[in-house]
């Protein structure tokens, strides 16, 4: 049964707030005094910035919407709010409770008009009923309506498309020169999208050329750097507009006319692609951690735009196939990786570590990210049964991409850091991934998802990377052994929560776990020397206990392992026995 939010007090009830902008960043935010982790988004506390008035009504008319706030949030500035990043945005506004991470959506959207005045901002939303108003068919049909390479239309995007580097930029008649050779005549009309510098992510149009310059129809605030990377898509071909009445051919003998039967746009006959299947299981989400189920996903992709999908099967090790549904036809990020990841501390931002991916299809893109974004959870990928996150990414052609800036070990898999090999799985975590119903696949070590699509000679099989990550709990950090005045080693260490992937500065994270227990063992994991089971992040071992256990296998080390509900965490290793 669902929870009715409004039928008492909403003591644990906070708004939230969620923007899709249109440049591909999704920002969160709510009225609590703390930061909230849920859905796979840092929902950031904002608590100067309400939701002023929602009015949702029953019917068709359109609900109605408005949001005020300061310009004081880092996420939200004036620069932003001026150069349309936040123009037709998709939001969604809510309640959440932020013991149980319970939500409720209350109204949905797009940005309308923003204003400023005196450091603060209001926006209007538009409700998305009034999508309802439009015509599903166009009343009268002139000339082509669909957009160039989008809905409706039949052509390929990518036969259309170039990546091009910025050479130089004149923002006072809001022309650029490029530093590829192109013919500039092609992209009048079309549009361009920064990859790189202050508009990175915005789509302007291009108004017309001159020489070997584009003019933009947008004014440029900002002076993007030379060498500036970009997306030129070619402007429509069939809009071209003449001052002088013409004549149409064999006016003068009618009796020679003929009608025009027109002409069939036929969509382009390619072959079925085959399919790219990864399977694996994310970590702990605090919405569903009480369910005690695993979170699993399968990533599809292909080479071609053309592929159409495939149907997923799960193997839960029997040989069996069992139905798990279509995958849909949108197309994960992934590929393989080119070289070996190097090991490194994942609790340093490496900087020196560098990994070539090769994209399973040459248009697919990856884009950097800043510091703030990658702490809301931006460029997460799996690479191999390891998570990570990447703030740079080069294109070197031909799917390509050379990932720097690394931060390694995400989510809980610290220890899939090394044993990296040239050839493993990198899967970009957009939200493309579809999610499996555990209860299909099973819990069987050797189980499989396989898939099969109009392109497959035969069924596309994948194993389960990162198996029991979402039940298993994280392992404690922070070791601190001391030796106390009698004797007595006092052994202490910081324990961590599945499903909190924030530090909360201040208060202690909550235990998704029945009950808080540790695991304290010296010696080999299979077959330990001695064995403490505590209650506490803390454990004294008496003078005695200490001196038999150094002399009957010294050398040896002491670990610390959370005991969850459903698993026991990876080792923390705590002394070494002299």
């Amino acid at each position: 049964m669902s929870r009715i939010w409004f039928s008492g007090d909403l003591e644990t009830a906070a708004a939230f707030w969620r923007i899709d902008r249109r440049d591909g960043v999704t920002l969160g935010f709510t009225t609590h005094d703390a930061d909230l982790w849920f859905d796979g988004l840092l929902h950031r506390a904002a608590p100067g910035m309400v939701p002023s008035s929602i009015r949702k009504s029953a019917g068709f008319e359109a609900d109605s919407a408005e949001v005020r706030g300061t310009l004081t949030h880092e996420a939200i500035s004036a620069e932003d709010l001026a150069g349309g990043r936040f123009d037709g945005a998709f939001v969604r506004i809510g309640l959440v409770d932020w013991e149980t991470r319970e939500r409720t959506t209350l109204y949905t959207g797009t940005i309308g008009a923003v204003s400023q005045e005196d450091g603060t901002f209001s926006a209007e939303l538009a409700s998305r009923k009034e999508e309802l108003a439009r015509d599903p068919v166009p009343r009268t049909s002139p000339s082509c309506r669909a957009s160039f390479c989008g809905p409706g239309c039949n052509l390929d995007p990518q036969r259309f498309t170039r990546e091009v580097s910025i050479a130089a930029v004149d923002a006072e008649d809001t022309s650029l020169l490029l530093g590829t050779t192109v013919d500039p005549a092609l992209f009048a009309g079309g549009s361009l999208r920064w990859l790189e510098g202050p508009y990175a992510g915005m789509t302007m149009k291009i108004a017309g050329w001159m020489g070997d310059r584009l003019t933009l129809g947008d004014p440029l605030d900002r002076q993007p750097p030379p060498g500036t990377r970009a997306f030129l898509r070619e402007g429509c071909d069939h809009i071209e507009l003449s001052a002088e009445r013409l004549a149409p051919g064999r006016a003068d003998n009618p009796e020679q006319s003929a009608a025009d039967p027109g002409r069939l746009n036929a969509p382009q006959d390619l072959p079925a692609m085959p399919t790219v299947l990864a399977a694996f299981e994310l970590p702990c989400d605090p919405a569903t951690a009480g369910t005690g189920e695993a979170r699993l996903f399968a990533a599809l992709s292909s080479a071609g735009s053309n592929w159409s999908g495939a149907a997923l099967f799960a193997d839960r090790g029997d040989g069996a196939l069992h139905p798990l549904g279509p995958s849909g036809r949108k197309r994960a990020t992934m590929g393989r990786a080119t070289d070996a990841l190097p090991p490194m501390s994942p609790l340093l931002f490496d900087r020196r570590s560098r990994l070539e991916v090769t994209l399973v299809d040459a248009a697919m893109q990856l884009v950097a990210a800043t510091t703030r974004q990658l702490a809301e959870g931006a460029n997460l990928a799996f690479l191999g049964e390891e998570m990570i996150q990447f703030a740079r990414a080069t294109s070197l052609g031909n799917g390509r991409w050379r990932l720097e800036g690394l931060l390694r070990g995400r989510g809980g898999t610290e220890g899939a850091v090394s044993g990296h090999v040239a050839g493993e799985n990198f899967v970009l975590l957009d939200g493309s991934a579809v999610a499996l119903d555990p209860a299909l696949v099973g819990t069987a070590m050797n189980r499989k998802v396989v898939a099969l699509g109009r392109g497959d000679a035969g069924p596309v099989t994948a194993p389960l990377q990162a198996s029991g990550l979402t039940l298993r709990p994280l392992a404690p950090v922070h070791p601190r052994p001391a030796m106390l005045q009698d004797g007595t080693l006092r052994l202490e260490w910081t324990r961590r929560a599945r499903g909190n992937w924030v530090w909360q500065d201040g208060i202690d994270v909550p235990l998704m776990e029945h009950a808080e227990s540790y695991l304290v063992t010296a010696g080999p994991l299979a077959a330990p020397l001695a064995s403490w089971t505590v209650s506490s992040s803390r454990l004294d071992i008496p003078p005695g206990t200490l001196a038999h256990l150094a002399a009957l296998a010294p050398g040896e080390i002491l670990r610390v392992r959370q005991q969850g509900t459903y698993a026991l965490s990876d080792p923390l290793p705590l002394f070494r026995l002299p």
